[in-house]
C-alpha cells in the first residue's frame, strides 16, 4: 500500500482509546500492526521499528502467541523506512536474527515465505 495523501491517511486513523474499559480492569490495549498478508491460510505479519526502538511488552506477548499457532510468521524490521538494518524472523520453530539486514534480505525472507505458503494449498499444515 502506498499512501497517496498523507493528511487523509492520518485523519483516517482511529484512536483506540474509545475501547478503554472494554477489557475489564486489565491494561490490555489494541496493538498496531504495520502489514499483514494471507496466503492459503498462512499469515505473514510485518512490523517496522525505528532504529533502536524496542517491541513493547504487550506487542511481544501478542507476537509470541501468534508465533505458537504455526500459521503466523512475523517479521520485525528495524531501520529507517526503506532502509532496514536489522530483522527478526519469528516462526513456530523459533526466532532467527539478521543483524546486518538490507532490502535484499527483507525481500529474500518474504519471497521464501511466499513460496512456502503458496505450496500449502495442496498439503496439510507444514511449518515454515
Amino acid at each position: 500500500m502506498s499512501i497517496q495523501n498523507l493528511n487523509a491517511f492520518i485523519n483516517s486513523m482511529w484512536d483506540w482509546a474509545v475501547l478503554d474499559g472494554c477489557f475489564g480492569t486489565t491494561k490490555i490495549r489494541p496493538t498496531d500492526i504495520d502489514g499483514l498478508v494471507e496466503r492459503n491460510g498462512r499469515f505473514l505479519l510485518l512490523e517496522a521499528k525505528g532504529v533502536g526502538k524496542l517491541v513493547g511488552r504487550g506487542q511481544q506477548k501478542v507476537f509470541d502467541q501468534l508465533q505458537r499457532t504455526g500459521v503466523f510468521t512475523i517479521i520485525i524490521v528495524w531501520g529507517d523506512p526503506g532502509k532496514p538494518n536489522r530483522i527478526a524472523l519469528l516462526t513456530r520453530h523459533g526466532t532467527k536474527h539478521y543483524e546486518r539486514a538490507t532490502i535484499a534480505t527483507l525481500r529474500m525472507i518474504v519471497s521464501n515465505w511466499y513460496q512456502w505458503a503458496d505450496k500449502q494449498r495442496a498439503q496439510k499444515r507444514d511449518d515454515f
